[in-house]
């Protein structure tokens, strides 16, 4: 779309939403009554407005909340993995994102799945060679991708 369409398509919807956020893979996330959805350029509803928030999608997923939880949903609106989380931290870095569960930290992949339980009480983001910094009990060690201590 370009600046007139966009101009255009805010002025047609306007009025049906509290708030229209930027496109992102044709799709842009919207809110109304404290309530987010997203819609495509037709302006067509095409994931239902009941996430307390979404973030923009990158990567083909956005970080949605319902009830103080977070999870995944991809472009469709299929949740991808459950929405368990406290805090997701940011965004993919290496294929992996931090994640909270109850002041724990740990790492999800991009099919969902939480590959490094959280059990640390702090991490940094997974490194290009697959390896992230992670603190317990005052100790710090390293973490693979596969959630194993590889330095202790």
């Amino acid at each position: 779309m370009n600046d007139l369409d966009i101009q255009e398509f805010e002025r047609r919807f306007a009025a049906e939403f509290d708030g229209i956020g930027d496109f992102h893979l044709g799709l842009a996330v919207v809110d109304l009554a404290g309530k987010y959805g997203v819609i495509n350029k037709k302006g067509k509803i095409v994931i239902p407005l009941i996430y307390d928030y979404i973030s923009d999608f990158s990567d083909n997923l956005a970080v949605a909340y319902i009830d103080d939880k977070g999870g995944f949903i991809d472009t469709k609106g299929k949740l991808i993995g459950p929405m368990i989380y406290d805090d997701i931290c940011g965004e993919f870095v290496n294929g992996f994102v931090k994640v909270s569960i109850n002041g724990k930290f740990g790492f999800v992949n991009k099919m969902g799945e939480l590959v490094v339980q959280a059990i640390y009480d702090s991490a940094e983001d997974f490194t290009k060679v697959g390896k992230a910094k992670v603190h317990i009990d005052g100790k710090c060690g390293f973490v693979n991708q596969m959630g194993e201590l590889t330095i202790e």
